[in-house]
């Protein structure tokens, strides 16, 4: 098979195409399973084969590295290739040296840790954490050692020209990068003296004199070379902004260092990033693309729900959309698309495999790769089952034949699918992602964390959320980076819809202020902004012009909400207590409470009133709000929930709920059918005002897709 792939081409035998495939994680099946279950995937119109390349797994020892199944079957390499490539697919490698895969040490060997804990993550106590310091010299050494050891090795079956095809035709640069590090709010700083000496000279950079830093943040540091990561002695909402823009970059350095020593080795074959779906913080996507080509993982179902389909159901058309907008003309890949979860309680329908592969398809994607193909047995014994299309003894599940009959669609509707685009309305989805750095705070608790809830739910389900509501009206929006989209797109757009907290950039501000004044409608939900990200208020607000009413956050948790979120999380306890495989519960822990705490809050909810005398069901949380000069667009008997005003041309509408948060819920599948059409309407109403007509006739439950 003849592949030609790059940032913009994918064809194979010389025609555009559907790259489809998925993960085969060889160092987790017993070998004599390869040849018969790679067979069953060819069977299946699979055309290539991603894989993980554990370090942890072939460099068991310093120097003793084992590609060729001296030690272990499972450790030759050179026999997976042989295989693949006879049965006539492609490869993609992960080499890492982070693989993540809820797998030992995440890819790292454990006597990296041992022999070198200079290279570990510190803690605030002086403890050691298990992960790496990314951009430690030492690190960085041993992470070169590595890929010199398989890059040599699987040199032989890399495509180094698409006049010469070869097996190997791409790779991923590390796999979603600082997550391990920096995925739970526990272990926000790190305090290994290479990185807080990169700290301190991204402040020096950042500020240019101690005198600055000192007069913004209010603070009296003598120098640059004293001002420590923020911890619970040191942590104020100015330190932790500026601390995690620093981890962002920190990142995207570790990334282009790592891509460098790729590139170096092999110039010609196609390297690309990966990212998790919801792209919150550590995650900067709009910077790592930057660098190159960005994937993203689509994980739909966690949750115990057994009505819901997905616990996001609009996050399998928001994703795509928001990485097309970030990667530009690049290929759409969806690098690590869930077919299947490893909670044994959860379970994940072939329908939610059928969908999430489909929206991905007709929403542009060029690489479906789906995670996993084939459940495990670890090198213990212990079983991995990811409920995958084929399970640890190799036979099929339900699930091969919805990959079978995608794959067929992709083989036969593929050139057709490379050479059309979706249709979409003049409006857009607005996402902001430097909102997730307020969420960084000291000394966590239960009640602390109960306080930030709701703008955790605008920031991370609001946005898909009303997405959702207007797909189901029968709009398809755009889905962007407010950061990144550029001027002229942006003012093409009549409406654009934005989740807010109460933190914005100056110059992003200015940005919507622009936009407003030149003629477009921006609606705001959520929280309005009223500080920069060095926490100057906004005096002059032309944009949130109302002020709050006193005592004016009312939350409505519905009945018993709370006390079943309790129970559920008991019951996760349980399952804890006796998971067999351990490496999950990294994973698990760290999704588990926000899970179920959407699971029932996306249920509730209270009635307001337009402008109009007609109902809208809002979201859980309302806001009040007076002042002179703006116009009543959603009010309750406690007052004002939502405003609007007009600003040079256009118009600012903000309102204090998050209408139609349930669209992004698990509640989206029993929630009533008058509060989901309440929000139909709304938003229907509202955009026929700007001129803006739906590309369909609404049809209940269905996400209708058009290309051209």
């Amino acid at each position: 098979m003849q592949v030609e792939l790059n940032d913009t081409t994918l064809t194979i035998n010389g025609t555009s195409s559907i790259f489809y495939g998925g993960e085969f994680q060889y160092f987790r099946i017993p070998a004599h399973l390869w040849e018969s279950s790679l067979q069953k995937l060819a069977d299946a119109h699979i055309n290539f084969i991603s894989c993980y390349i554990p370090w942890i797994w072939h460099e068991h020892a310093p120097g003793e590295v084992d590609f060729t199944g001296e030690t272990a079957p499972e450790r030759d390499l050179g026999r997976l290739l042989n295989t693949i490539e006879a049965l006539g697919m492609s490869v993609l490698i992960r080499p890492g040296p982070y693989v993540y895969g809820e797998y030992q040490g995440f890819g790292i060997p454990d006597w990296l840790r041992e022999n070198h804990p200079e290279v570990l993550m510190v803690y605030e106590n002086s403890l050691h954490s298990k992960e790496m310091a990314l951009n430690h010299p030492v690190y960085k050494e041993y992470v070169s050692q590595w890929l010199t050891h398989v890059f040599d090795f699987v040199d032989p079956w890399v495509q180094h020209s698409p006049e010469e095809p070869r097996l190997i035709v791409g790779c991923q640069v590390d796999n979603e990068t600082g997550l391990p590090q920096f995925g739970g709010v526990a272990t926000v700083g790190d305090f290994n003296p290479d990185t807080v000496l990169q700290w301190q000279q991204h402040l020096l950079t950042r500020f240019g004199h101690i005198h600055h830093l000192n007069l913004i943040w209010e603070s009296d540091y003598p120098d640059f070379d004293v001002i420590p990561p923020p911890s619970k002695a040191h942590g104020s909402a100015i330190h932790y902004r500026v601390w995690a823009e620093f981890i962002e970059d920190y990142l995207v350095n570790h990334l282009r260092w790592l891509h460098g020593v790729f590139k170096q080795r092999f110039p010609t074959l196609y390297f690309y990033f990966n990212d998790p779906y919801l792209n919150q913080w550590p995650n900067q996507s709009p910077k790592k693309a930057l660098l190159g080509n960005i994937g993203f993982d689509n994980y739909t179902k966690f949750s115990i729900d057994r009505v819901a389909i997905h616990d996001v159901p609009f996050s399998i058309s928001f994703a795509p959309e928001f990485y097309r907008s970030i990667n530009g003309s690049r290929l759409l890949m969806g690098v690590e698309m869930g077919a299947g979860w490893f909670d044994p309680r959860v379970v994940v329908t072939k329908e939610a495999t059928l969908q999430v592969s489909m929206a991905g398809l007709l929403r542009g994607m060029r690489v479906l790769d789906y995670y996993l193909l084939h459940d495990c047995v670890e090198s213990d014994g212990t079983p991995w089952v990811f409920q995958s299309p084929l399970d640890k003894e190799g036979e099929v599940t339900p699930r091969y034949t919805t990959m079978q009959q995608v794959g067929k669609f992709a083989q036969d509707y593929g050139e057709l699918l490379a050479h059309s685009e979706p249709l979409h309305h003049s409006v857009g989805v607005l996402k902001y992602i430097p909102q997730g750095w307020e969420f960084l705070r000291h000394n966590y608790t239960w009640m602390s964390a109960l306080d930030v809830v709701d703008a955790a739910l605008v920031h991370f389900s609001g946005l898909p959320g009303i997405y959702g509501g207007l797909l189901e009206t029968g709009y398809n929006p755009i889905v962007h980076d407010l950061e990144t989209i550029d001027l002229e797109l942006l003012c093409q757009l009549k409406v654009v819809f934005f989740a807010s907290t109460e933190m914005m950039h100056r110059e992003i501000y200015q940005k919507l202020l622009y936009y407003v004044e030149q003629g477009g409608t921006l609606v705001t939900f959520g929280f309005p902004p009223q500080h920069d990200t060095f926490g100057q208020t906004y005096d002059s607000n032309p944009l949130f012009p109302a002020r709050p009413v006193a005592k004016n956050h009312h939350v409505q948790y519905g009945n018993g909400s709370l006390s079943q979120i309790a129970l559920d999380m008991l019951d996760y306890q349980s399952l804890r207590r006796n998971h067999p495989h351990r490496l999950s519960l990294h994973t698990l822990d760290m999704m588990q409470p926000f899970v179920e705490f959407t699971k029932y809050i996306g249920r509730t909810g209270t009635w307001l009133e337009s402008d109009r005398g007609e109902p809208l069901w809002a979201s859980r949380f309302t806001t009040h709000w007076q002042g002179s000069g703006v116009r009543p667009l959603l009010k309750n008997a406690q007052g004002m929930v939502g405003y609007g005003r007009r600003v040079g041309r256009g118009k600012s509408i903000f309102l204090g709920t998050s209408p139609g948060l349930f669209f992004e819920t698990p509640a989206y599948y029993g929630i009533d059918n008058d509060k989901k059409q309440s929000v139909i309407r709304w938003l229907s109403q509202l955009l026929g005002e700007q001129g803006l007509w739906p590309l369909v006739d609404p049809i209940p439950h269905t996400e209708t897709i058009l290309r051209q």
